[in-house]
């Protein structure tokens, strides 16, 4: 696994509406190419409706290592994690495995971007003059939870991808297809209230399975 850092990281206090809508009689076809590029990205609250092949993989990638960056926080919390172990970790989870499998069946060779390992210190940016000033039971604290590594995704999908949506993707190859090449298959993101009217136009489209994708 190839890890490359992208800095830049998606905030907003808004809320924001994203759909996936899946093409029920699917007949998408592919010819296993030689190399991609993945990388993790930005969806926040823009109206957009997405059916290329990059951006669809892009989202399912972000989704999946947001879920990795909460899980390898909490795993370091109890326990103080080489790099290595962390990469093991991120290998081994159930989505990222099927994600990772579906497209090396789809393609010879595959380089993910935008995440990467980071040591938990990361978390604890004091001077020495602050560190200092606290109580030497939080000073303790401090020093236990900032040994190990986390797995740090550097883009954002506003509240995640959820697990419905991961589900149903990843189910099979055949469901993977469908949604990613597929044109007829698409994301759709928006802001406050998921009025896009292209939201509204899919939520009602009888040949499309319609899922809300974000928490």
């Amino acid at each position: 696994m190839k890890m490359v850092i992208r800095k830049g990281v998606f905030e907003t206090n808004s809320s924001s509406t994203h759909a996936i809508a899946i093409s029920k009689q699917s007949d998408a076809h592919f010819v296993k190419e030689g190399f991609i590029k993945v990388s993790t990205d930005d969806f926040g609250w823009e109206e957009e409706c997405y059916s290329d092949i990059q951006t669809k993989l892009s989202y399912l990638l972000t989704g999946i290592m947001e879920k990795l960056e909460w899980d390898t926080q909490e795993l370091g919390l109890k326990e103080r994690n080489r790099k290595s172990k962390i990469e093991k970790f991120v290998k081994e989870d159930y989505y990222f495995k099927k994600f990772d499998s579906y497209l090396h069946m789809m393609y010879d060779e595959v380089v993910y971007e935008g995440f990467s390992i980071c040591s938990r210190k990361d978390f604890y940016d004091y001077s020495k003059d602050e560190f200092e000033k606290f109580s030497k039971e939080k000073q303790d604290k401090i020093k236990e939870e900032s040994q190990g590594f986390y797995l740090c995704c550097h883009c954002n999908v506003d509240h995640g991808v959820n697990f419905q949506a991961l589900d149903a993707v990843l189910d099979s190859f055949e469901s993977f297809l469908q949604f990613v090449v597929d044109p007829n298959s698409v994301l759709l993101t928006c802001g406050d209230g998921g009025s896009f009217e292209d939201i509204e136009k899919y939520k009602k489209d009888d040949s499309k399975i319609f899922i809300i994708s974000n928490n």
